[in-house]
């Protein structure tokens, strides 16, 4: 996870960061896409899901704007 997925997710923070534009459909779909595949990769090695959904969220850079965006665009769903 941090040689895979933190880079990845720094340079699409990044990359948001450059663009300064409303967060797109594809990037949201990439964030919960890796989200997915973290959830069913763990729960394969026999570990609950539940700890790599944890694990994916925990490497996202939590100062940026694709952060506060994500935060934003998900809430409603979550609460």
């Amino acid at each position: 996870m941090l040689a895979v997925v933190r880079p990845f997710y720094l340079r699409l923070a990044a990359r948001e960061d450059v663009l300064r534009r409303e967060l797109t459909r594809n990037t949201l779909a990439w964030v919960l896409a890796g989200l997915l595949i973290s959830a069913a990769t763990t729960d394969w090695i026999g570990i609950h899901p539940l700890f790599g959904a944890f694990l994916f969220g925990a490497l996202l850079p939590h100062e940026g704007r694709l952060a506060t965006a994500l935060r934003t665009r998900v809430e409603d769903m979550v609460v």
